[in-house]
């Protein structure tokens, strides 16, 4: 793929996010240098509104329809692979950064001392409320890491990897939306 850039990428796995992504890309503006996104046969205007944003988009059967295939088991991986910055940030459809995290995250990345960046999940929103505890936050987990770091999916869902390197649990966070917050 290339010799890798300094800089971040935001690399994401969507199916039908149209209603979620505008809200995304807004938020990650001028944050990353490039998006990597894989889409699964979506069938509303994903596709379209990731060109408008100069997105790299590979696209790929839905692994439900796939016997065998877990969601992440490949994708994952081939995100990494094709993402040219030195930086990944994991992010969902249905998050956002906080302004706090959107303003230090080029400082994080610019050392030397961590290969690794764990990220608070710090609210979880449900159409007309956000809520602090419980359900799915707060939780600290990998978000921002190195493309050179050896990574290991584990689950099939709000997938956390295990990836080799120097972490650096943050106090820093980005908010999760409901998955029906769109609507």
């Amino acid at each position: 793929m290339g010799q890798v850039k300094r800089g971040i990428s935001a690399c994401m796995m969507l199916k039908n996010e149209e209603k979620n992504l505008p809200g995304l890309l807004e938020n990650i503006n001028g944050v990353v240098d490039e998006i990597v996104a894989i889409d699964h046969e979506s069938a509303d205007s994903t596709k379209e509104i990731l060109k408008n944003a100069g997105a790299v988009i590979l696209e790929m059967p839905d692994p439900a329809k796939m016997a065998g295939t877990r969601w992440g088991d490949v994708e994952r991986p081939m995100l990494n692979e094709h993402a040219s910055h030195e930086w990944i940030l994991h992010i969902d459809a249905d998050e956002r950064l906080t302004s706090e995290l959107k303003a230090n995250i080029r400082k994080l990345t610019g050392q030397n001392e961590y290969d690794v960046i764990w990220l608070y999940s710090r609210h979880f929103y449900a159409p007309g409320k956000w809520f602090r505890h419980g359900f799915y936050a707060p939780h600290r987990e990998p978000r921002l890491y190195r493309k050179s770091c050896k990574t290991q999916w584990n689950v099939r869902i709000h997938e956390a990897p295990k990836i080799e390197g120097r972490p650096l649990y943050s106090d820093f966070a980005y908010d999760h939306l409901f998955y029906t917050a769109g609507e």
